[in-house]
């Protein structure tokens, strides 16, 4: 499960994934980026914050578009504990994680771009760094090798 919406600091949400509309699962996540937003903490973005036992919350700022536009992620705890896996193995930049993030979402690069607010020439190049420092070569080798190989996956040792 991947689903997400973007926010701004009032909690006026301006894209809502398919599995988000009209689900009260929107409702607790902008409940919970009330919270944040009350408690100041935004400079210590991202912050994860669990729901129930294997449902993770993830609020990050969206740079490029002013300090007070918001993205929150729902994931599996898996799906979290294999971005942060994959990242540390691989030594990968917050901005790689960012694409990474919206890969693994199924989003194209002209989607990426625009929710990142780059262009599709810099996603593209995002991408071909990941292709390169994960030693795949496709979108859903990516996709699969981060769910799928651990620290000491058979591809590392070959490496």
């Amino acid at each position: 499960m991947r689903e997400f919406f973007t926010a701004d600091r009032d909690c006026t949400t301006s894209y809502c994934s398919a599995g988000l509309i009209d689900s009260p699962m929107l409702a607790r996540g902008l409940q919970i980026l009330r919270d944040v937003l009350s408690r100041g903490e935004t400079l210590e973005l991202p912050i994860v914050e669990r729901i129930d036992a294997n449902l993770l919350v993830r609020i990050v700022r969206i740079f490029g578009e002013g300090p007070d536009r918001f993205a929150v992620f729902f994931e599996a705890e898996q799906t979290h504990s294999a971005i942060e896996a994959a990242a540390k193995r691989h030594g990968l930049t917050k901005r790689e994680i960012d694409v990474l993030e919206l890969l693994i979402c199924g989003q194209s690069t002209r989607e990426i771009a625009q929710r990142l607010r780059i262009t599709s020439s810099t996603v593209i190049h995002y991408v071909n760094s990941l292709f390169h420092k994960t030693k795949t070569h496709k979108r859903a080798e990516l996709v699969s090798y981060v769910y799928q190989d651990g620290p000491e996956s058979p591809r590392e040792m070959r490496a």
